[in-house]
């Protein structure tokens, strides 16, 4: 064993780091792109709903 490896400790890191989500969308943004998504899904199902294909819309 070398002196580099018996002075390293098992307590102490070998490296840290602070792990961070990137998050390009803010919460106004995502409340208008869950609205949209919502809106477009209502449209297309009352739409197959009219036509009488009631199970795509459920």
């Amino acid at each position: 064993m070398s002196d580099t490896n018996a002075s390293f400790q098992a307590d102490e890191p070998f490296f840290q780091a602070l792990l961070i989500p990137h998050r390009s969308l803010g919460k106004t943004g995502f409340a208008i792109l869950m609205g949209a998504l919502l809106f477009g899904s209502l449209v297309t199902g009352a739409f197959f709903l009219s036509r009488g294909a009631w199970p795509v819309f459920g």
